[in-house]
């Protein structure tokens, strides 16, 4: 998937922050986090407030669908958190733990948890940076948040260099 995303950077001429080759690199060596993922499940990849349908009836909030799902992809259930705590630490975020373990979610951010995630905010970094081109975003507010994601790029890249260099 990584590999699609960096092939639409190359055929719509966007520049990535960081050579291909080192994503590609860092992405290999995170193979055995990856491996830990035993039960893929159908993940959106793309949830916030604006993609989640609520029903607010006399029974109390219902999610009653999911919009916007070109993203979705079969895979590790955590993935999820990356998109909902978009540019930020889903740890943080106890009110959604805890709704989540109370709904059955289980959820132990061992080191290599914290390193899919890391891995997965890069492709969803990347998809940011690479789709703006195609789709045409334009103007300030685009400019941006195309400089804060390259940021985010380069801040998760290194912290993958950092937990793959620890493996060495």
């Amino acid at each position: 998937m990584l590999d699609a995303v960096l092939a639409d950077a190359e055929r719509f001429e966007v520049c990535v922050p960081v050579p291909p080759g080192y994503v590609r690199e860092l992405a290999a060596a995170q193979i055995p986090a990856l491996d830990e993922v035993i039960t893929p499940t159908l993940v959106h990849f793309d949830l916030w407030e604006g993609n989640i349908m609520v029903d607010t009836g006399a029974a109390g909030p219902r999610i009653e669908g999911l919009i916007d799902s070109e993203r979705a992809f079969w895979g590790d259930p955590h993935a999820d958190f990356v998109s909902l705590a978009l540019f930020d630490d889903i740890e943080k975020d106890d009110a959604f733990l805890a709704g989540y373990r109370e709904a059955g979610g289980q959820v132990d951010f061992t080191p290599r948890l914290r390193r899919r995630l890391t891995l997965y905010q890069t492709y969803l970094y990347l998809i940011m940076i690479v789709e703006a081109v195609p789709r045409g975003y334009a103007g300030p507010r685009h400019l941006v948040t195309q400089r804060f994601c390259r940021h985010k790029l380069k801040d998760a890249l290194r912290a993958l260099a950092l937990a793959t260099g620890a493996d060495r």
